[in-house]
Formats: structure tokens, C-alpha cells, sequence
């Protein structure tokens, strides 16, 4: 296993797991009847974080040649993803 395929497994778990997290949310707003509440705004900011993960990783894979990995340079990304 290379170090972007590492990288990409642990990556692409966290963004799996960020849209799991935004789709059961929306889900539970829809179960618990309160469309009235929920403005476009509300639809629009899902959709847009929704087109935003998926960006993340079509960007990650379009670079994935150009990228040379060291640890010293994830530290940062990776401690912001966790948090």
C-alpha cells in the first residue's frame, strides 16, 4: 500500500463519514415533520456542503500524481478534519 493510497483510505473514510452525518441529519428533520421550519435556506446550505464534499474528493484524486506526502505537512489538515 503507497502512501497516497493510506492517505486516500483515511481521507476518504472522514468525508464518507461527513456526508453520512449531513444526510442522516436531513433525514431527521424530514422524519420529525418540521418542514415548515425548514427554509430554502436550510435545503440550499445541505446541497451546497453536500457538492462541496464531493469536490473535496474529485480535487484530491485529480492531484493525487503531483502530490508527494510527508507527515510534517498533513498535521495540520488532518488534526482540523478530526476536530
Amino acid at each position: 500500500m503507497s502512501e497516497f493510497e493510506f492517505f486516500m483510505g483515511f481521507y476518504s473514510l472522514l468525508l464518507g463519514l461527513a456526508v453520512a452525518e449531513l444526510l442522516h441529519g436531513m433525514g431527521n428533520l424530514v422524519r420529525g415533520r418540521h418542514l415548515q421550519k425548514i427554509g430554502l435556506q436550510t435545503g440550499l446550505l445541505s446541497l451546497l456542503l453536500l457538492i462541496a464534499m464531493c469536490a473535496t474528493w474529485v480535487d484530491a484524486w485529480q492531484g493525487r500524481d503531483e502530490t508527494a506526502l510527508y507527515l510534517q505537512r498533513l498535521a495540520a489538515p488532518l488534526g482540523a478534519a478530526i476536530c
